[in-house]
């Protein structure tokens, strides 16, 4: 069961990449709004994957290379969704869908046995200290996408040739805002 949610998952992410690829060149609001909605679904199953697999293991699934990478992919998902509310930067989905579609790819190649946790390790810290790195991970990663943008932005804006980046991304001022946020909780 949990692999073939897992699957699911993964091949919802691959259409929401898809989704975000088209939108980026179309820059069609409805195609937007439907990446936007099928990330959302890739999200939640992804949530249902990590709860299977945390009664699976009997443990946090944080132990080993596919879960780590797993929860990161799921941290950088609901992290820029909860970062597309306060800031709506154009196109950041488009950058950020292909990195979570990669990590999740990278997880679906690494070994998914479970391991048993050594008892140095039973600890109410593990899952604590662990969670948070990770989630803090994904909020650099969103920076590291968003540091991309900016300087695709900015080339473009210093050689004053203004291509397809230029109409597609959004100011360098919004771009450094969601930027300096990110590192922040990260």
């Amino acid at each position: 069961m949990g692999y073939l949610l897992f699957q699911l998952t993964l091949f919802a992410y691959i259409l929401s990449t898809a989704a975000y690829v088209v939108y980026f060149w179309s820059q069609r609001k409805e195609i937007r709004t439907i990446a936007r909605g099928i990330l959302i679904g890739s999200g939640l199953l992804h949530t249902v994957y990590l709860i299977l697999r945390y009664f699976e293991a009997g443990h946090t699934p944080l132990t080993n290379h596919h879960e780590a990478v797993s929860f990161f992919a799921w941290s950088l998902t609901w992290g820029y969704l909860s970062f597309h509310w306060r800031y709506n930067v154009r196109n950041f989905g488009s950058f950020v869908s292909p990195l979570i579609t990669t990590l999740m790819l990278i997880a679906t190649f690494s070994s998914r046995e479970i391991i048993q946790l050594p008892p140095a390790l039973k600890s109410a810290w593990l899952p604590v200290h662990a969670s948070i790195a990770i989630m803090a991970n994904g909020f650099l990663a969103l920076a590291f996408c968003g540091g991309i943008m900016y300087l695709l932005q900015e080339r473009e804006l210093k050689n004053k040739r203004f291509g397809l980046f230029y109409t597609r991304l959004p100011s360098l001022e919004a771009l450094d805002n969601l930027n300096s946020h990110c590192l922040a909780v990260g």
